[in-house]
């Protein structure tokens, strides 16, 4: 792989001249063949170098012009470099389907447990009614403050901060 660059060095003419050939009809021809770094400079392989040259000597000495890659030769090298890509594919596939079913069973373990928490919550919250009804049924038993030793249903039982602070009524 090479830069216009280094082909205008071995062809002996100016980068500009190199750069003028590799027009628009050019690089959609061999835009496959052609990349771009990341300092914005192109560099080319072997088929695009191959023919930027015989562009040059077409010009300069079209009895030396070079044979470029029969079509056959470039229809090969695409299609190993397909079955590579596809090769490569189907192991990233494969190695996503493994971390996918990783995940599920780590998805289906917290939901077993939020489900376990679930249950845990309601038996909780079963027994704190359980706890405030057995709290409820002794108060209202102890006689209260009306005169016939019933608490009436409008008036509110004291809290327990009430009760701690003295406010409430003395049982």
């Amino acid at each position: 792989m090479k830069t216009p660059y280094q082909i205008a060095k071995e062809l002996k003419v100016s980068p500009q001249a190199v750069y003028k050939r590799m027009n628009d009809k050019f690089n959609n021809q061999y835009a496959e063949n052609i990349q771009r770094t990341t300092k914005g400079t192109y560099v080319l392989d072997g088929i695009a170098e191959e023919a930027l040259k015989g562009l040059f000597n077409k010009d300069i000495q079209p009895s030396q012009q070079p044979t470029i890659e029969p079509d056959e030769q470039r229809l090969s090298d695409s299609l190993n470099l397909l079955h590579s890509e596809n090769t490569f594919l189907r192991a990233r596939v494969e190695a996503l389907e493994h971390e996918l079913t990783i995940e599920r069973t780590h998805s289906r373990g917290q939901t077993d447990k939020i489900t376990e928490l679930a249950e845990s919550l309601a038996r909780l919250a079963s027994n704190a009614q359980q706890l405030h009804g057995a709290e409820i049924i002794p108060r209202l038993s102890d006689g209260g403050d009306s005169p016939d030793g019933q608490t009436s249903a409008d008036e509110p039982l004291p809290g327990w901060w009430a009760r701690l602070m003295g406010k409430g009524k003395a049982k």
